[in-house]
Order: structure tokens, then C-alpha cells, then sequence
């Protein structure tokens, strides 16, 4: 098997997750700032560090409309498609993950507090957390196929509006 490679894309901040070469145990990595100039860079160096054989983005699907993010997300996934044909790219539903990694978050750390300091650590947590909860999700569904009803799971993949 290979690692697979998440990320939990946003305009302002990408949090970023990876398997071992098993698949068993996903780590956080360090949170992107999509903004920065060097951005494309570091996903590179991601890329060529861990050597996926998957990298998987998540896709808001938790309603039915088009908006900014989606199209910035087509726009990542066409990249990396374009810069690393051998990678296999794949969609995956990543809702309620920001507000699941808020969640557990809180409740590992408190809420207490609000210093700007104790702010800005917890975004920076918070994004990787959420690439690491759509990893997971991933994995439980390739587990348990009869989750899918019989359908093949690589095919329930690709939420994009065509």
C-alpha cells in the first residue's frame, strides 16, 4: 500500500493530513496558508516527503450550491493532476468536518479564554484536524464496502457538477 495525502482546502488556510504506508495511522501536518506565494511549493514538498499514491481534497457537500470554494477546489485538484498524472486525485465529502474538528478540539483544550494567541493556535489546529476527520471518513468507507449499498465505492468519489 502507499499514504495517502489530504487536504481540507480553504481560501485563506489549508489544513493538511497524512497516512503511514499501511493506512492504519493518519497524522496532522502542519496547516498551509493557501494565500502565501509559496504555497504550490510546499504542496510539492509535501508531495515529494511522503510520496502518496492517493491525494485526496475535500469537497463541501453539504448543500447543493456552487460557490467560491468549489471552484478554487477544481482548480487545486486540476493542478495536481496536471503536475502528477501518476497520483490518483479524489474527492471526499468533507462536511461538517470544520465544525467536528472545532468540536473535538474544545473539547480537548476548553473553550476558555480568547486571547488572540490561544485563537490563532487553534486555527492553525483546527485545519489540519479537519484534513485528518476527512481522512478518516475516507478510510472507514474503503472498511466497509456495504456502506456504498453495493455501489463501487471509487465511483461515489467524484461529487462535482458536470
Amino acid at each position: 500500500m502507499s499514504r495517502i495525502l489530504a487536504f481540507d482546502y480553504g481560501l485563506k488556510r489549508t489544513g493538511v493530513a497524512v497516512t503511514d504506508p499501511d493506512r492504519i495511522v493518519i497524522s496532522p501536518l502542519e496547516q498551509l496558508l493557501t494565500t502565501e506565494q509559496d504555497f504550490s511549493a510546499k504542496v510539492q514538498k509535501l508531495i515529494q516527503e511522503y510520496s502518496p499514491g492517493m491525494v485526496l481534497i475535500g469537497w463541501p457537500a453539504h448543500d447543493n450550491k456552487i460557490l467560491d470554494i468549489h471552484q478554487a477546489i477544481q482548480i487545486f485538484r486540476e493542478k495536481l493532476q496536471v503536475q502528477y498524472p501518476q497520483l490518483q486525485v479524489v474527492y471526499q465529502d468533507e462536511s461538517f468536518s470544520s465544525a467536528e474538528a472545532n468540536r473535538i478540539y474544545t473539547q480537548k483544550h476548553g473553550s476558555s479564554g480568547n486571547a488572540k494567541k490561544k485563537i490563532a493556535q487553534k486555527k492553525k489546529q483546527i485545519d489540519s484536524l479537519a484534513a485528518s476527520l476527512i481522512l478518516e471518513s475516507y478510510l472507514q468507507t474503503r472498511d466497509f464496502p456495504s456502506a456504498h449499498s453495493g455501489s463501487d465505492p471509487e465511483q461515489t468519489q467524484s461529487p462535482v457538477p458536470v
